[in-house]
């Protein structure tokens, strides 16, 4: 699997997690879009604007586990999704060794 292919769907799965989540919340819905942005973008994405993403799936994460019911319909799945997402602009803005 290419990189490219590796931030695609990592991303593309906080999104997919996030289809699950019968939400109100508009603010978590655009946050969730721009993820979903960022997963189109796939290698692309300029890494200028990771730590905005970054601070994007802090607000996705925050909003779910404050809420019992969002935080059931996410489920593990999505849980796993964010921490892969993290992982991902971790490695993506690590300096090379």
């Amino acid at each position: 699997m290419s990189t490219t292919d590796s931030i695609k769907e990592t991303f593309g799965a906080v999104v997919e997690a996030f289809a699950a989540v019968k939400s109100d919340n508009d603010k978590l819905a655009r946050d969730v879009e721009h993820v979903g942005f960022y997963a189109q973008l796939g290698e692309s994405a300029p890494n200028s604007q990771l730590p905005n993403l970054w601070n994007t799936l802090e607000r996705i994460e925050k909003a779910i586990n404050a809420d019992p019911q969002l935080k059931a319909e996410f489920g593990e799945t999505g849980e796993k999704a964010v921490k892969a997402a993290f992982t991902a602009i971790a490695k993506r803005l690590a300096p090379a060794a």
